[in-house]
């Protein structure tokens, strides 16, 4: 009996080892770890840029600021950006699944930000020559990010990057309309209101 034993206590070592290792940091996708340098410096940046811009307003006309709702919607739209990006940088490089969800909720975000922006600005500045004009622009602008951003967000459901993050059995069209869904209702919440209040 002793030594029918012995496989089982062996067998059920070697499958925990086996478990830790497929977790480990070596099988960390380095795409993963750029992507989440990517999220902490954005994130840092944006603010950075914020913060300075407040300093030197402050120390150039002190007290002469007065926040108006709109300004108080972009800045609280920003502050969420900045916090997403850089708590979602931490859940990536530790394979964390909530990072992974905030990550691609980050990029969903971002690209309905850019679509919604100037459809908003269409139609608030009506179909006048000049106001089509700088909407065609924005427009035209607007491709590259949406590009750049939507292969940064198809990388994050490449098998062996949703392997690591431990998905087994996620939807990919469900999680995609899903996270589509939340980006496209929290962007026309904050740069709807904050286009309509201007």
């Amino acid at each position: 009996t002793g030594m029918d034993d012995n496989p089982y206590r062996t067998g059920a070592a070697d499958s925990s080892v086996v478990d830790a290792e497929s977790l480990s940091a070596s099988d960390r996708p380095v795409g993963i770890v750029l992507l989440a340098l990517v999220h902490l410096v954005s994130g840092l940046y944006i603010a950075g840029q914020r913060w300075f811009m407040l300093v030197n307003i402050y120390s150039t006309s002190p007290g002469s600021i007065t926040m108006s709702a709109s300004y108080k919607v972009m800045l609280f739209g920003e502050v969420l950006i900045v916090v997403v990006a850089i708590t979602s940088a931490v859940g990536l490089f530790v394979g964390a699944k909530w990072g992974w969800w905030l990550a691609a909720f980050h990029w969903t975000w971002r690209i309905a930000r850019e679509v919604l922006i100037p459809l908003s600005a269409l139609i608030l500045t009506g179909l006048s020559n000049n106001a089509e004009t700088e909407v065609t622009l924005d427009f035209a602008e607007m491709f590259v990010p949406v590009i750049l951003q939507s292969l940064l967000l198809l990388y994050l459901f490449k098998e062996n990057v949703l392997e690591f993050f431990r998905f087994d059995s996620l939807s990919k069209p469900w999680a995609i309309a899903a996270l589509f869904s939340i980006g496209f209702i929290v962007a026309f919440v904050l740069d709807g209101m904050q286009s309509i209040i201007q």
